[in-house]
């Protein structure tokens, strides 16, 4: 087999070899991963993508549009093709992980330029910290409101932390373990998770009315909190595209790079589907739509539902908490070479675990969420339309994988910097701040368009645009 050549390589050849036949530990890093190595198959990036989706963290989504004030088939319409659109999006960059055999922050050093992908690099961090914090606290959430109702328990904030801690050590155990456990896991929760969602929908069948007319709409009118919950469901696939090419790294280098776009789109759409459509459903059947959508689910089904919605949040929530920091912490190590990836997954893990705490204790854990999905998706956005754009029109997918790790190589551009690239990035980044309402800061645009969220869909636009435009005039694109 192929060896590991990473910077920080401490192990000789032999002890490599042993730790990889003993256990499933993944010793590569942001390396690019050798041809004989790279055995993972369509299936699985498509199940990689549905299982993430099998968490709390992710079906409490489904609630807003119902909590915004839509009919139930309002909100089926808008979850439906607000999906549709971000998972095109989404999947469109699908090949670069194949075509590179590395992370997609490296990846990304085609397009920046080799010190240029340090913006991915944040994002990275930031997107995978945010949503880890996010599954961890609601599969935490989960657990308290299950033993809340079993043993007739308070849900006090120390029952909080210690549920989040379960969950916590759980996702970060898979995570360090790596891409295999990862993709494991993923399959076994997609079938296990969508069956106790079965469940539970049939048992509360009786209750469903799928005419449910909504109430007070959020933004006054239908059209305008149509536009609002189709524009959070189309976001959601966006916010996985900086993790994307973690996994599509794994395949084979000349596989079609159209099934792999269809593998990953339809993964990440049917399982945010799922998710997504079993809450707004449940919510329209909530007394109050407003509360907490976890206790409230927990409240409406008999004991053994509660311990399979527990079970839920203890086993839906690895795969997803192990996606994000498993992410964020190749991120860190594309920034910090010398760190191996597993000491840079526990490094961030405990940052992780430690904003959950504070989430939990000191700020609104709510409102802290909203914010940080605001600006990461005004982040994520234009570096996704700058990736795709540079994948499709600038490189036409043709990249070298060895030059991602070459100083003053063909990636290298102005002192490390694609200047096209950053400039577009800045401009998109900065577009879509001006459009975001959180607690903590609201835009001068904010009230531009009624109040509906399309702060990322003005920072990708304007990044895309302005990257082609410059890309053009510099000769790149022909």
């Amino acid at each position: 087999m192929a060896l590991v050549k990473t910077p920080n390589r401490q192990l000789d050849d032999s002890q490599q070899i042993k730790l990889v036949q003993e256990s499933n530990l993944e010793l590569h890093g942001i390396d690019v991963v050798p041809d004989n190595e790279r055995t993972s198959t369509l299936k699985d990036i498509f199940f990689v993508f549905l299982g993430s989706q099998m968490c709390f963290g992710i079906i409490v989504l489904g609630s807003l549009p119902i909590t915004f004030g839509l009919s139930f088939y309002d909100a089926l319409s808008s979850i439906s093709v607000g999906l549709f659109i971000g998972s095109i999006l989404f999947a469109l960059l699908a090949p670069l992980g194949a075509r590179t055999g590395t992370s997609g922050t490296v990846a990304s050093g085609a397009h920046f330029g080799l010190r240029g992908r340090i913006f991915g690099t944040i994002i990275a961090i930031f997107t995978g910290l945010g949503f880890f914090s996010l599954t961890v606290w609601t599969g935490g959430e989960a657990i308290a409101a299950a033993a809340a109702k079993l043993l007739g328990w308070e849900v006090s904030k120390n029952l909080l932390a210690i549920g989040a801690a379960i969950i916590g050590l759980l996702v970060i155990s898979a995570a360090i373990y790596g891409h295999k456990i990862i993709v494991a896991t993923e399959k076994f929760v997609s079938y296990a998770v969508a069956a106790v969602l079965i469940l539970i929908s049939i048992s509360l069948f009786h209750n469903f009315n799928p005419a449910y007319a909504g109430r007070e709409l959020a933004l006054g009118s239908v059209t305008a909190t149509w536009y609002l919950s189709m524009a959070i469901a189309a976001a959601l696939p966006v916010s996985y595209g900086i993790f994307l090419n973690d996994y599509t790294r794994y395949l084979p280098k000349d596989i079609s790079g159209t099934k792999t776009i269809l593998s990953a789109g339809a993964g990440i759409y049917i399982g945010c589907w799922i998710a997504l459509v079993f809450a707004a459903a449940v919510t329209t059947m909530f007394v109050d739509v407003t509360a907490p959508f976890v206790s409230g689910l927990m409240g409406m089904v008999a004991w053994w539902g509660v311990i399979l919605l527990a079970l839920v949040g203890i086993v839906g929530s690895q795969p997803q908490g192990s996606l994000c920091i498993y992410g964020a912490g190749l991120g860190l190590q594309s920034l910090f070479p010398k760190f191996s990836r597993v000491n840079s997954t526990l490094i961030l893990a405990v940052l992780g675990i430690a904003l959950v705490f504070i989430g939990i204790y000191i700020v609104d854990m709510v409102n802290m969420v909203i914010a940080f999905l605001a600006i990461d998706q005004c982040a994520l956005a234009p570096w996704l339309a700058i990736n795709i754009i540079g994948y499709r029109f600038v490189n036409k997918a043709k990249y070298s994988s060895e030059a991602l790790f070459e100083n003053q190589g063909k990636y290298w551009f102005t002192a490390g910097f694609n200047l096209n690239a950053v400039f577009a990035w800045i401009s998109g980044f900065i577009t879509g701040l001006m459009f975001i309402h959180t607690e903590f800061y609201s835009g001068p645009l904010t009230n531009l368009f009624g109040g509906v969220s399309l702060e990322w869909l003005f920072a990708g636009v304007v990044g895309g645009l302005i990257y082609y435009i410059l890309e053009k005039i510099s000769g790149r694109i022909r």
